[in-house]
């Protein structure tokens, strides 16, 4: 009998080295039930097919080590099932993403609730801190940041005072900013990472704060904040200092506002190791943003390869440009990409082509070396710039390094405006040599340009982004800033 089902169902005749394979590429993956909103992952799904995979699939670690998790008070039974995929990876590396429920007020029944079983999820999960290797929790649902205080504290008292001297990846982001109102009084609590978390290299806050001076930061290579309310945000003469102890940070992003009043005295902030330099939205709140600038201003970073400049509106952007300095050298010799995403390269209250033509010579004369450029939304608007300038300047053209360039999305009229300029250049001597196109939701590039494209330079073309789900997890997450209302 046993070979007449496996005639009938190929699947259960599989090898074990076969399943593992198809397995590995949905492991991260899963299903939310109907009833009580629990997260399913595919180890639990696979495990229940025939006995053939739930022998193969329970003993093999590696299938449990990620563990993916939406904690309300409706999934009570999560903390069961948490317990069996810990005890099933069998003392593996564990990547730990999940989120926690926040409904509010805190005196209601349904929140005390949700507290109890976020409690049980994370006393259990700091049980196991010597196997973790990642580590991602968001708080969602709270209308304001007092709302998410308990589970900050939650988060504070077994997640950042334990003793997890593999861990790399931390993450930890609130929602309640969203909510928060300008002027608002609200209790904001500092985390605190102790010494068992001295590993830690990546680290990611959103509407969090951690002590970073009292923090060994000497292994740390990735640091990414935003959203910071006022009585969290960091003073500019103590992020200065935190700067200059990261000697090792390679990757840094701010999103939203993060910094407030102080002095930074005039003594520039040398960070040779410094690769990727990343402000997002920096001109989204109400509150004044220019100490973002000022601590650009100081910042020494000769071996920067990437810049990204995301959401800022037009006099942002001009403020940035004067904070790089003015100086005949440029501030970033080493720079290769210059990423432009959603940002203002024109006035909006006084449009002006002559206006846009000359910040677009601003950014080339600032970042001379530029070899690819990368442009999204709003920054489209300069590919007019660039054309124009190629008819003024047919032998001198802006960004006479660039080799690449990147248009997401795709816009009525942009691929003969990419053609004229491809063109231009390449009668100077001065070809592109990559081209990445993104179809947008009514826009998508004809066979006849994909053809004309592909003969010149290598072509990469990808379909517009949906709108992410909900529930998948993405190793690292980033949601945009969103302005006090």
């Amino acid at each position: 009998m046993a070979d007449d089902l496996g005639a009938r169902n190929p699947a259960y005749c599989l090898p074990y080295e076969l399943l593992l394979e198809v397995w590995k590429h949905a492991r991260s993956q899963g299903f939310v039930s109907e009833k009580g909103r629990t997260w399913i992952p595919t180890a639990f799904t696979v495990s229940q097919v025939c006995k053939w995979w739930r022998r193969a699939a329970i003993t093999t670690p590696d299938l449990w080590r990620e563990i993916r998790f939406l904690s309300n008070a409706q999934t009570p039974k999560i903390v069961e099932m948490i317990k069996l995929q810990l005890d099933r990876s069998d003392g593996r590396s564990l990547d730990i993403a999940g989120r926690l429920w926040c409904s509010g007020p805190a005196a209601s029944a349904i929140f005390q609730r949700e507290k109890e079983v976020a409690h049980q999820l994370l006393s259990l999960l700091s049980r196991y801190a010597l196997q973790w290797d990642s580590f991602s929790i968001v708080v969602e649902g709270a209308s304001a940041l007092r709302d998410c205080d308990t589970m900050l504290a939650l988060i504070d008292n077994l997640v950042c005072c334990v003793d997890a001297p593999h861990l790399e990846h931390l993450q930890i982001e609130c929602s309640g900013y969203q909510g928060q109102r300008y002027g608002a009084v609200s209790r904001c609590r500092h985390l605190r990472l102790e010494e068992g978390l001295w590993n830690v290299s990546h680290l990611h806050l959103r509407s969090a704060s951690v002590d970073l001076q009292e923090t060994p930061l000497a292994r740390l290579t990735t640091l990414d904040i935003g959203c910071l309310p006022p009585d969290l945000r960091f003073l500019l003469s103590d992020f200065g200092e935190i700067l200059t102890r990261a000697s090792s940070l390679c990757s840094l992003c701010f999103t939203g506002p993060c910094l407030q009043g102080g002095s930074l005295g005039y003594g520039p902030i040398h960070m040779p190791c410094l690769r990727s330099l990343t402000f997002n939205e920096c001109s989204s709140d109400l509150d004044d943003d220019g100490f973002m600038f000022e601590l650009h201003c100081l910042i020494s970073a000769p071996n920067l390869v990437s810049l990204v400049l995301g959401g800022l509106q037009y006099t942002a952007l001009r403020d940035f440009l004067r904070s790089t300095g003015g100086g005949i050298r440029p501030k970033y010799p080493a720079l290769a990409r210059l990423c432009l995403r959603n940002v203002e390269t024109f006035n909006l209250v006084i449009p002006s082509a002559q206006m846009q033509l000359e910040l677009c010579a601003e950014l080339a004369r600032r970042f001379p070396t530029i070899e690819h450029l990368e442009l999204e939304n709003k920054s489209c608007f300069l590919l007019s710039s660039l054309v124009a300038d190629t008819q003024r300047n047919p032998y001198l053209f802006l960004f006479p390094h660039l080799c690449k360039l990147s248009w997401l999305p795709l816009r009525a009229g942009d691929s003969d405006s990419i053609k004229k300029y491809m063109t231009a250049r390449a009668s100077a001597g001065k070809p592109l040599t990559s081209l990445r196109l993104q179809d947008s939701r009514f826009v998508r590039v004809s066979k006849s340009d994909i053809e004309w494209f592909e003969k010149r330079v290598q072509l990469e073309l990808s379909s517009h982004i949906q709108d992410p789900d909900p529930y998948e997890w993405p190793g690292q997450v980033s949601p945009p800033a969103q302005a006090l209302q």
